[in-house]
């Protein structure tokens, strides 16, 4: 998961440039057991400030990979 940090003022920092990060061998437990991401309902969600600052990838085929990409604000 990717977020921004606030400061003591409550007021959202700017997002550091982590590139696009890879996130691999990941899986979700529930109360059916474990099972790598393609098991389980799934949302995209963009990170913005009205233009997209970091954007997430499908689902690798496999079911356990995803990335997301960092976009440098306007």
């Amino acid at each position: 998961m990717l977020e921004r940090t606030s400061g003591a003022d409550g007021r959202a920092r700017a997002l550091a440039n982590v590139g696009s990060p890879t996130f691999s061998s990941v899986y979700a437990k529930g109360k059916d057991g474990t099972r790598n991401l393609a098991g389980w309902p799934s949302t995209r969600i963009t990170m913005s400030t009205g233009a997209a600052l970091a954007v997430p990838s499908g689902i690798s085929r496999t079911g356990d990979t995803f990335s997301v990409s960092y976009r440098r604000p306007a």
